[in-house]
């Protein structure tokens, strides 16, 4: 969007399909455009990485993407949420002014707008839906983050292993007559790279799961016959490391069921 000459429809249209910008006044939404850059992901394409400056406000309009800590020497690497279109993220850190905390991977094809934090901020000031949206979305984020990152310090590791697979199950499940097929190449792997664990360890948690009969194999993807029996499974409360905006938050509207 930036330097591309004048504001389209299209680009206008990008912007408005954000629940944050959706209510926004045209004149905010055309400063938006005006100042945001349209990157394209593909899989594997890193938005942002731990340790950068932290100064630009994400808006995710397409696609799946990992937030993760990478690995350091006395921690393996453990992924706390995955974002699926439509979410925002940056805030918090940009205006602490500092740098990144975590990573966050393109997992799927994507598109995400991004505005230097500054310049996002003074639009925002002048948006009053954009403040209340913008601020319901923060407080979400930080109450998900309050147990999916605790239980990924603390928690048991079949419970963060069961939190994967659930996260993947809603963001990337297929109808199947037996249950949800989480149609994405997720591998043993994956999972123990993702929740700070071996291979072995894996497998043995993999088995107890395939016993229990919460979990199957359809060729080379992972079955789940009933995502609640799933979480069931797990010795406590597994960490929710799934996120998008919400399109109508409470004061909108009816509370929606939980």
């Amino acid at each position: 969007m930036t330097g591309a000459g004048p504001v389209t429809a299209q680009q206008i249209r990008l912007v408005r399909q954000h629940p944050i910008w959706r209510d926004a006044s045209d004149n905010g939404v055309r400063a938006l455009c005006a100042s945001a850059e349209e990157i394209r992901l593909s899989p594997g394409d890193h938005v942002l990485r731990a340790g950068e400056p932290a100064a630009a406000i994400h808006l995710l309009v397409e696609g799946a993407t990992r937030v993760y800590y990478p690995a350091r020497k006395d921690r393996a690497e453990i992924t706390v949420k995955l974002f699926w279109a439509p979410a925002a993220f940056g805030d918090a850190e940009s205006i602490l002014r500092t740098q990144w905390a975590e990573c966050v991977e393109a997992l799927t094809p994507g598109r995400v707008l991004v505005t230097p934090a500054k310049k996002y901020f003074e639009i925002m000031r002048r948006e009053p839906s954009v403040c209340f949206r913008q601020y319901w979305d923060v407080a979400r984020r930080f109450g998900v983050a309050i147990h999916s990152e605790r239980q990924a310090n603390l928690g048991e590791l079949m419970d963060r292993t069961i939190a994967i697979l659930v996260a993947y199950a809603l963001h990337f499940g297929r109808a199947d007559p037996r249950g949800t097929l989480i149609d994405y190449a997720l591998t043993q792997d994956d999972i123990g790279k993702q929740v700070g664990a071996n291979r072995r360890s894996i497998v043995t948690i993999l088995g107890t799961l395939y016993k229990a009969g919460v979990l199957e194999r359809q060729g080379r993807k992972f079955l789940v016959p009933s995502v609640e029996r799933l979480l069931g499974s797990a010795e406590s409360t597994p960490p929710n490391l799934s996120f998008r905006t919400e399109q109508l938050p409470w004061a909108e509207g009816p509370v929606a069921p939980r």
